[in-house]
């Protein structure tokens, strides 16, 4: 079983420049989701942490996914990948569910955004080989 999550709390400003400002979570998340499908672990986290309020730091989002290469490593090749739900909490806090599916199995990833003021912000991804681990199923 694969299970992991990337909280960032955020108890900071927005310290992110200008042009790492997001306007849409949707297709945010589903940057997120290409990143993924690439495999490219530096290139996911540097990403990540341009989008947060910076509280965290690269080494905190890394060791958070520290068993996602290694999953990659062992799950053969990605057939499919899909964007499978969406659940906004008011106006300010949105999450988006996707599925990619391997050969050896399915990876169910949760990203989360919020929005303190005119710019979403990236707050978590969890993921896990089973939906309900990331909340999917509830």
């Amino acid at each position: 079983m694969i299970l992991a999550a990337i909280a960032l709390v955020i108890l900071a400003p927005r310290m992110a420049a200008s042009d790492h400002t997001v306007t849409d979570p949707r297709e945010y998340c589903d940057h997120v989701a290409g990143l993924i499908v690439e495999q490219d672990i530096d290139e996911l986290t540097g990403d990540l942490l341009a989008h947060t309020s910076r509280v965290g730091t690269l080494g905190d989002i890394r060791a958070g996914m520290g068993n996602l290469v290694p999953f990659w490593s062992k799950v053969g090749n990605l057939h499919s990948n899909a964007h499978v739900s969406a659940k906004k909490f008011g106006d300010d806090y949105v999450r988006h569910w996707y599925v990619f599916v391997y050969d050896l199995g399915p990876l169910f990833v949760r990203c989360t955004m919020y929005r303190p003021g005119d710019s979403w912000l990236f707050i978590n991804m969890e993921y896990s080989d089973k939906p309900e681990d990331t909340g999917l199923t509830k």
